[in-house]
């Protein structure tokens, strides 16, 4: 395979389908039937080695990370699912790119709190330090590390980072969440990513919300699905253009029943920001609060963890309601639905702020008109 600089790989790339591309890895030459049929003869490992060659930009004798948390018995029985599901995927991308003759490293440690944004621990620091550097990396785990220490490290060495807390095997098949076409995803990307950037303000109008988010100047970044630059760092799947609020956010967002946050909620959930400060939480009746008590309030107990960190809205079109009906809800397709925005309490390191507390809980809200205030 011809070795291409990461110009020549972005305008190379940009002029391919999902659905027609020509993956050369190992030297293990595959060539992807028409999107017609892409579906009847592809397969997941098709789609792994799709996000390698395309969405990271893979080039020959690159090394690869796989990070895998494995289950604490102190955790919660209902997480459990979680760490099957994200073995399950490491097992597919190691033994799918290793098979193809590819540089790639499996690392685990377990990790000691139940809650995403939490640091690795220093086991897995030792791990890395022993193997060195690494190109790219990917984290298919049951905990985010996207807002960690650990990812700043690995971005600062220039390592090419894709998170995917949550991710199941459902999201690898050919037409979902994970195929999303990376150039189509990229242009919707961007386009929110400029009305972002020439906006001092975007209010966002949907059932139970009307939130005014104001936009830090100079903090508008991209989860475009093309992960192709030394130090950057995105979901897979992928697809949301994303930013810090201001101080100056006011209003309110409601949660619908059956979406999240992390679990899917049993109720609609409101929350009231005042100055970008979650003032209030409820949810109707005598059970809906003692539901907020027991469930969401815990998430927003730390210090600095009520303040948002986070604002984006979603680019992907095949994270759709028909994926999340039959697959059950689940945060990392639901924040990157089209139609949708998520903003997240607590940690705004990665968004260009700078609480660090150890916690970064996205809550994903429908909505259906837009505002956006331009700059003056």
């Amino acid at each position: 395979m011809t070795k291409l600089n990461r110009r020549q790989f972005l305008k190379t790339a940009g002029k391919t389908t999902a659905g027609a591309i020509a993956l050369g890895i190992g030297g293990c030459f595959r060539s992807l039937n028409s999107k017609n049929n892409v579906d009847s003869v592809r397969t997941i490992e098709d789609v792994i080695r799709q996000t390698l060659e395309v969405n990271m930009g893979y080039q020959p004798g690159e090394r690869v990370l796989i990070v895998q948390q494995n289950w604490n018995e102190n955790f919660p029985e209902a997480e459990k699912k979680y760490f099957r599901d994200s073995h399950a995927v490491c097992q597919a991308f190691h033994n799918t790119l290793k098979q193809d003759g590819i540089d790639i490293t499996l690392m685990s440690y377990t990790p000691e709190t139940a809650i995403h944004g939490t640091d690795a621990t220093l086991d897995l620091y030792k791990q890395l330090q022993d193997k060195g550097k690494f190109d790219i990396a990917y984290f298919p785990t049951a905990f985010s590390l996207s807002h960690t220490p650990f990812r700043e490290m690995l971005c600062k060495q220039g390592c090419r980072v894709a998170s995917m807390p949550h991710i199941n095997m459902a999201m690898l098949t050919p037409g979902g969440p994970v195929d999303a076409d990376p150039h189509k995803v990229a242009e919707l990307t961007e386009r929110y990513s400029k009305e972002h950037r020439n906006s001092s303000y975007v209010t966002l109008i949907g059932p139970g919300t009307n939130l005014r988010i104001q936009i830090v100047d100079g903090t508008v970044k991209q989860d475009n699905a093309l992960l192709i630059e030394p130090g950057v760092v995105g979901n897979l799947p992928s697809g949301d253009a994303y930013c810090l609020p201001g101080p100056d956010t006011n209003g309110y967002f409601t949660v619908p029943r059956g979406w999240g946050g992390v679990e899917p909620l049993e109720y609609d959930v409101k929350f009231t920001v005042v100055n970008n400060k979650i003032t209030r939480v409820e949810a109707e009746g005598k059970e809906g609060a003692k539901y907020v008590k027991e469930h969401i309030l815990p998430h927003l107990q730390l210090p600095g963890s009520r303040y948002l960190g986070e604002f984006s809205r979603g680019t992907n079109h095949n994270c759709i309601s028909e994926f999340l009906d039959e697959h059950g809800w689940n945060l990392l397709p639901g924040e990157k639905k089209i139609d949708t925005f998520h903003v997240a309490n607590g940690n705004s390191v990665l968004m260009g702020g700078n609480n660090t507390v150890p916690i970064h809980i996205d809550w994903v809200v429908p909505y259906s008109n837009i505002i956006l205030e331009p700059k003056e």
